[in-house]
């Protein structure tokens, strides 16, 4: 009795741990079928858990992507592996109303007694994408305005030394006119 107590209790926690974790968790078989959903994921994708757990994975992509991502799978189970997301490789998530939105995405294979299972750990990472859009606007600008500053420096510089020049020439003829009587 107190094995089944002492396991229950670990499988409370490790519920708990699943339900409170910030990123979308969701457990998908070999057929490409949500059989785990976490709280995260409720709010990330739209839809509630119920909905999600039985459907095809195939819902939560865009369609245009849905074959890629179908041969990724059967890939991914072949030599399932934990990974991240490519650095650079851009990937897209579609909710409940049909928006599309950037995700990271962490994937590692779980083998259980009835198979083999991907827990996908899913990010929305729109905040983030909208911050380097910005911090490339800002760079584009900042570059833009260095260049304006260079031409204006160019110029500002041009102009300022043709009066010194003159006052140079005017010196010499001066020295050479009046030579050694110049105070």
């Amino acid at each position: 009795a107190a094995d089944i107590t002492t396991q229950k209790a670990q499988e409370e926690r490790y519920r708990a741990v699943v339900e409170v974790v910030p990123t979308g968790l969701l457990n998908v078989d070999v057929e490409g079928k949500i059989v785990m959903a976490n709280a995260a994921s409720e709010q990330l994708f739209g839809y509630a858990r119920e909905e999600l757990v039985g459907s095809s994975i195939d819902r939560l992509i865009p369609s245009a992507l849905v074959a890629a991502h179908r041969r990724h799978v059967r890939e991914y189970f072949y030599r399932p592996a934990a990974q991240r997301m490519a650095p650079g490789r851009e990937l897209n998530a579609v909710d409940r109303s049909g928006r599309e939105f950037p995700v990271e995405i962490a994937l590692s294979p779980v083998t259980l007694a009835d198979g083999v299972f991907v827990l996908a750990s899913i990010t929305d990472i729109t905040e983030r994408k909208a911050a380097e859009r910005m911090r490339e606007k800002f760079t584009s600008d900042l570059k833009s305005r260095n260049q304006e500053l260079d031409e204006f420096t160019y110029v500002a510089s041009h102009d300022l030394q043709e009066p010194l020049r003159k006052m140079v020439a005017f010196s010499k003829l001066l020295a050479s006119d009046m030579g050694e009587d110049l105070p």
